[in-house]
Parts: structure tokens; sequence; C-alpha cells
């Protein structure tokens, strides 16, 4: 089966009008003409709405799910892109009145092309004459330089050899793009775990529906789960409902009527068992991640006007 998340996307029409997947040829040399022009180097992408150049824009995926994008062009570091995305999730949740932005998964959707270079070049051989030799050169209407160029010392016709060729090269330029998907909350739930995804091929052993399961590697300190659950253990269900990915497993949870006892469906040993657990408050974490999005996006220049950054810029001072 398929990966939820991108069939979700693909639903709602992430299209290229909306979100910048390529970069064509004929902007690349845009770039590269007005950086031979103007002698300064291109410029990363600004952090602005989506144009020909980039940008970033977003999309709700789900009830409760986002997609938030940031595509660059050429001259901006991945890094710098990858911070833009999970910032505009940050911006995105507050501007509809929520405290957090919950990172539930990072996706590189970076693109490469490939350039064709090739170089003409052109050289002819000085002459020499000494001091007392007679000489007159001829510039043929222009052609100095070339072959047709001439020079004569003391009645006899010198012309310095001519040579040409070519040098083909291949230039790779990198198109960084990456999708953060999160959602908005007030008051972060979780299992207390940490989790990694099984693939339906891993899973086909022990359910028939040919979907994944997310798997229970740590348990975070303080988790009121501890000792419900056991490391290995692989989530398939809760309260109910089929989950296979991080971004499900916390739909669910934040759905729930009763935070304090929560049917999971885990597979154990081969055998599928059903658990009550406990939703844990993971506010602090969520917190502290919030923060450092923020303090690596507020520390550029076209950022820290935004509002998102006003309360970063405060704690800095």
């Amino acid at each position: 089966m398929s990966d939820p998340i991108e069939q979700a996307i693909s639903k709602r029409d992430f299209t290229e009008d909306i979100f910048a997947m390529n970069r064509t040829t004929k902007i690349l040399y845009i770039h590269l003409l007005a950086s031979l022009i103007t002698g300064c180097a291109t410029t990363r992408t600004k952090y602005r709405p989506w144009s020909e150049d980039g940008g970033y824009s977003e999309k709700k995926i789900d009830q409760s799910l986002y997609v938030a994008r940031f595509s660059a062009n050429a001259y901006t570091h991945p890094q710098d892109a990858l911070v833009f995305s999970k910032f505009r999730a940050i911006e995105v949740c507050q501007d509809n009145g929520f405290k957090f932005a919950r990172i539930l998964e990072n996706r590189d959707r970076s693109t490469k092309e490939k350039i064709q270079r090739t170089s003409n070049y052109n050289f002819q051989d000085p002459i020499y004459f000494n001091s007392n030799s007679k000489s007159n050169t001829n510039f043929n209407s222009g052609y100095f330089g070339k072959d047709e160029s001439t020079t004569t010392i003391n009645g006899q016709i010198h012309g310095g050899n001519s040579y040409g060729g070519s040098q083909s090269w291949v230039d790779t330029y990198n198109y960084p793009t990456f999708d953060t998907i999160f959602s908005c909350t007030n008051q972060p739930l979780m299992l207390g775990v940490q989790l990694r995804e099984i693939s339906p091929d891993d899973m086909k052993q022990f359910v028939k529906d040919f979907m994944g399961g997310m798997q229970v590697i740590k348990f975070n300190e303080g988790s009121p789960n501890e000792g419900i659950f056991q490391s290995a253990d692989i989530i398939t269900r809760v309260n109910g409902t089929r989950v296979q990915d991080l971004p499900q497993v916390v739909t669910a949870l934040e759905s729930a009527k009763d935070k304090n006892k929560i049917q999971i469906t885990v597979v154990r040993d081969g055998k599928q068992l059903t658990l009550d657990a406990r939703a844990a408050d993971s506010t602090m974490i969520i917190q502290a991640e919030n923060e450092k999005i923020l303090f690596a996006a507020c520390s550029l220049s076209d950022v820290k006007i935004r509002p998102a950054c006003a309360k970063i810029i405060q704690t800095k001072k």
C-alpha cells in the first residue's frame, strides 16, 4: 500500500502552481546572467510566499494535519530551506490561534539539474624581434590577433601561430525543497515512548491489511506507560483506529475523549494484544523543539521581522 501522507497530499492537489517542485533551466540562466552582469553573487531564496524563485506555502491535508513546504533556488543552503519549512509550520499554528506546532515529519523533496557547459578559446603565439629590426605591423582592417594579422621584419612577413579549441563540463545544481508535516495544538499529547515506523512488508506476517505499524523503541523519562508497553511492541491501532505512522498516532490520541484510558492494540511476540494506556503531556518537549526552530530562523535578517520572532528577539536581548 502506498504512503498515506502521499495519498493525502495528492488528493489535496499539491501542484506546481502552488509549490515549486522543480526549477527550469530558463530561471537558472536568468540567475547566472544576472550574476555576470552585476558582478555580484546571486543570493538565496528569501523567506516569503511562493513565487518563481521559490518560497513557502502550506496545505491542510487532514482534519488536524498540515504540510508546509519551502522551495528554494540553487544558491540556498539545504539547512536554511529545512528551517524555513519548520518555521512556516509554527507561523501557521500561531495564525490559527494555537500555541505550538508539533513537527511530525520532514520530507526532502529536493531536485538536481545537470547542465552541459562548453567554452571555446583561441590563442596566437606572440611575435618577437630585436630593437635593430625594421618592422611594420599590418592590422588588416581589425584582424589583429588572428592569422590575418602579420608583422614585417627586415622585409620578411611573419605571423604568429593560432590555436583554438573548446572545453566541456557538466554543472550540477541542487534546488532544496522540504515538506514539514505537522499538527497544531495547545496541549501536546503523546504516549511517552519513542516510535519508529515498520514497513508493510515487515508487518505482513502479523497483519492482513498490508499496512505498517509503529514500534516502541524507547521510553521517555517519566512515561506513564512504562510497564504497560514493552520495547519492540508494534502499535497497530489507537482506540480502534488503524495507524501506521506518527501523524496517525497523534491524530488518534488527540481525538480521544478519555485521555487516561486509551486502548492500544499491539503486536507482541507474534500475537495481538489490547492494552489500556494513558496519554502523556509533552508540552515541555514540543515547546523546546519550537523554540529551537525559532532561534535558528529568527537569526536571519529576512525572518526576524516576522511576528513569530518577536518573543525570541526579546529573549536574546
